[in-house]
Parts: C-alpha cells; sequence; structure tokens
C-alpha cells in the first residue's frame, strides 16, 4: 500500500513539473524565393539551452544541398547553422547578426507569426523579465532598398511587431544596388525607452526626397543633436542644439552637400535614434 502511494505521489510530482516548466519558443523565420524555393531559420528560447553550441537543438553545421536555396547564420564556431537557442535567463535579448543565403532568385518573401512574441508562457514579470517591445529586420537592404518603415524604432527598417511578412525585390534601380542578404538581421529584445506610441508613430519625415538643393525635416520628438553623413560613412557635417528641439520644417544647410545618397541621424533626449536617407540630385 505504502509503495503504491509513493509511487501515485512521484507520478503527480511529475506532472506538476512538467505542467509548470517553461515551454520552449520557436520562432520561425520562413524564406521563400522566386522560384518558390523555400528554407528557414529558428530562434529558440529553451530551459535546456546553453551559450555553447547544442546539437540537440539543432545549433550544429546542417547538411544541405548546395545547389538549393539555403538560408544559414553563423553559429558560435563561426560554420554555418539554421538555428540559434538562448537559455531562457538572458530572456528576452536574441539577435541574428548576419544571415546569408546562397542559390537564391529575387523576389524574396520573409514570412513570421507575430503572435509567438505575445505567447502566453513567456517570462513576463517587469523589471526582472519585461516584455518583448523590440522585434526588428535590419540590414543594407532594409534600410536602402525597403525604405523607412514609419512604424520601426531607431533606423531599422521593419517592424515585425506590426507586419507578418515584408517583399524583397531585387536592388536594380537604386544608386547602390544593394543584396537582400550578407548583413541581413533580426533582434528580438526589450528597450526600455520605447512605448507603444513610439512603435506606431512615425518619427521623422524628409522633404522634398529626392531633392535639387532644398532639404527639410519634420520629427515629432525632441532632437538634441543630428549627424549628416555619406552613403560611405563619411560625415558631411552636424549640429547640435543647445536644448532639446521638435523639428518643424527644419532647413539644414544643403548648399555643403553634393549629388549622391545621404544618411541623417537625429539623436533624441530620450536616448533614441532616428534614421532617413534622403538623395541630392543637383
Amino acid at each position: 500500500m505504502k509503495k503504491k502511494q509513493l509511487t501515485l505521489l512521484a507520478i503527480l510530482l511529475c506532472t506538476i513539473l512538467i505542467t509548470t516548466a517553461q515551454q520552449p519558443w520557436r520562432f520561425h523565420i520562413a524564406f521563400e524565393d522566386g522560384s518558390g524555393q523555400r528554407d528557414t531559420l529558428w530562434m529558440v528560447f529553451d530551459t535546456t539551452a546553453t551559450e555553447g553550441i547544442d546539437y540537440q537543438l539543432g545549433e550544429g553545421t546542417p547538411e544541405y544541398d548546395p545547389n538549393a536555396f539555403n538560408v544559414f547564420m553563423y553559429n558560435m564556431n563561426v560554420d554555418s547553422t539554421k538555428v540559434k537557442a538562448y537559455p531562457y535567463w538572458i530572456y528576452p535579448t536574441m539577435s541574428t547578426d548576419e544571415d546569408f543565403a546562397i542559390n537564391y532568385t529575387y523576389p524574396v518573401i520573409i514570412r513570421w507569426d507575430t503572435a509567438l512574441f505575445h505567447a502566453p508562457y513567456l517570462p513576463n514579470n517587469p523589471p526582472a523579465n519585461p516584455p518583448m517591445n523590440v522585434a526588428i529586420i535590419e540590414g543594407s537592404y532594409q534600410f536602402f532598398v525597403l525604405g523607412f518603415d514609419p512604424t520601426a524604432p531607431y533606423f531599422h527598417t521593419t517592424n515585425m511587431f506590426t507586419k507578418d511578412s515584408v517583399f524583397c525585390p531585387e536592388d536594380t534601380n537604386g544608386p547602390t544596388h544593394v543584396p537582400l542578404f550578407g548583413d541581413l538581421g533580426f533582434i528580438f529584445g526589450y528597450d526600455p525607452y520605447l512605448s507603444i506610441e513610439t512603435l506606431i508613430t512615425k518619427n521623422i519625415s524628409i522633404f522634398p526626397n529626392p531633392s535639387s538643393g532644398l532639404i527639410k525635416i519634420n520629427c515629432n520628438i525632441p532632437v538634441t543633436s543630428y549627424i549628416v553623413t555619406q552613403i560611405s560613412g563619411k560625415s558631411a557635417f552636424q549640429e547640435a542644439f543647445h536644448t532639446p528641439k521638435i523639428l518643424n520644417n527644419y532647413e539644414i544647410p544643403y548648399q555643403k552637400l553634393c549629388s549622391g545618397m545621404y544618411i541623417i541621424q537625429l539623436f533624441t533626449s530620450s536616448k533614441q535614434i532616428f534614421y532617413e536617407k534622403f538623395i541630392i540630385k543637383k
């Protein structure tokens, strides 16, 4: 009788542990190229994950057809992988620094499930485990080819909270011919300086763009300074304000700019940085 009671108790304890254990978070980023080929990257939060390479979670080098469409990122051994797994104790920070692909045909469609950012089993106990409020796609292609996403924070141009896919055509008309893959990255996390209003409001606009000379800026968040750089990264000029200033039809000294593509970085009093590109044609 005692043996049966102990067995039942053990089963009950195992059931409680199983039902209360942290469920793995498996986030897929699906790619489909112009020929219909598909591949997927996975971002995983798991209680068993470590900071090393977890072969059981799929972080090792995958076997793939070198003649087919493949998307991959680097693991800690600087080798290709399709999975990045993080332990839950570092939640909500996660990123893929550089994503690459081979044998793809434009256009490429990237898809994801936005509902997974709000999964009920994710830690959500501020301030120790704040909820994710940043989920973005970044990279040269995202910025220069797709243009500014009015819902996205920082200089990133695709907000994964407000969309579930992005269409990526080949850059055939732009002055830079930027490839989609190479520095493509995905970043998830929490920024204490971001609010709901920040995520749904367009913060900066430049007009006219392209311009033959005159350039004006609107920014609805107080700006402390700004920097204008060439596409190469070389600084063209900068300006700082004695007190934070909301820019309303603010004219920048366009006389100093030659024909070409430029990036303007605006720094706010709330420690945010907004980027926008513009073109001068003289």
